[in-house]
């Protein structure tokens, strides 16, 4: 379209011969405005071995050389080392990290194609935004986002739904606004400033009379069943089971 977004052509016929790529497209549409068709090549996988060191640049510790924008970065349990004190900015293709897993990203760590999180990742604080979280780009997965004293202080105000569980590990006020979790809730040690809405009528939620919400929690629950929801002041925290049945 002219308006500078993309639409997939899903029935497509995509040939190559002699290096020459040929793509025939039947039944499309009629265009209304000049139309660009671009063919997307295929990108590689590397996985972090982590043979060598701790070096997210050093290509002896991945399977298929240190990750670009057309690899994905695959990380699974077993690996001898984990990457340590990745750069800021530093970008990749695509992540996939596996369940078991613990691996430390920058706050502005770029994953075009997305992060698909099923372990657990430490957000680590970068010099270029010191003090709120930005998120990652299209973060999918059931794993944990998990902030200590290396994280940030805090969540951009207006950040999108985060699409993976929080976990909060470090001492102090953590900063929220209003931020949507698409996953559970659980504060070790620190507390969190704000407002927070859970969408996920199953997802946990975990706190102490130490640690817990100055502000707000608003949380989806299913038509029906029991449920246990934290109630009172935080120094008067108290757990009531409630039955809804419409």
């Amino acid at each position: 379209s002219g308006g500078g977004s993309y639409e997939r052509v899903s029935n497509a016929v995509i040939t190559e011969s002699a290096g020459v790529i040929s793509v025939t497209a039947n039944s499309q549409a009629a265009l209304t405005v000049t139309t660009a068709y671009a063919i997307g090549i295929k990108g590689s996988v590397t996985q972090w071995t982590g043979i060598t060191n701790q070096s997210w640049t050093t290509g002896t510790n991945w399977t298929n050389g240190v990750p670009d924008l057309s690899k994905k970065a695959v990380f699974v349990t077993g690996s001898p080392n984990y990457p340590a004190s990745v750069a800021s900015f530093t970008s990749a293709g695509m992540v996939d990290n596996n369940t078991g897993v613990i691996l430390r990203l920058p706050d502005n760590f770029n994953a075009q194609q997305g992060l698909a999180n099923n372990g657990t990742i430490e957000v680590i604080k970068t010099n270029n935004y010191p003090y709120t979280f930005q998120g990652f780009n299209k973060l999918s997965g059931t794993g944990t986002l998990l902030f200590t004293s290396f994280s940030n202080a805090g969540f951009t105000s207006g950040i999108a739904p985060i699409n993976n569980n929080v976990e909060l590990n470090r001492t102090g006020n953590f900063a929220a606004a209003t931020v949507t979790l698409n996953g559970g809730l659980t504060l070790t040690t620190g507390n969190i400033v704000g407002n927070i809405i859970l969408t996920n009528p199953l997802a946990a939620i975990a706190y102490s009379p130490t640690s817990y919400i100055v502000g707000t929690l608003q949380r989806s629950v299913n038509p029906s069943g029991n449920y246990l929801f934290p109630i009172g002041t935080a120094d008067r925290l108290a757990l009531v089971d409630m039955t809804l049945n419409n």
